[in-house]
């Protein structure tokens, strides 16, 4: 039996190759024109804060 505590325990964030996959994607979509300056950089800060 596991408590609640282990239950809802997340990763403490992401990894390293994880962030930089998810801002290369970004990076090539505010290139690409896809995104505005201020989408690219909302989204990007929410990369780098995510926990999971």
């Amino acid at each position: 039996m596991t408590s609640s505590f282990e239950s809802h325990t997340y990763p403490v964030r992401l990894s390293d190759a994880q962030r930089d996959r998810v801002l290369g994607v970004l990076r090539d979509g505010a290139a690409q024109g896809m995104l505005s300056h201020d989408t690219f950089m909302r989204r990007m800060e929410l990369a780098l804060v995510a926990r999971r």
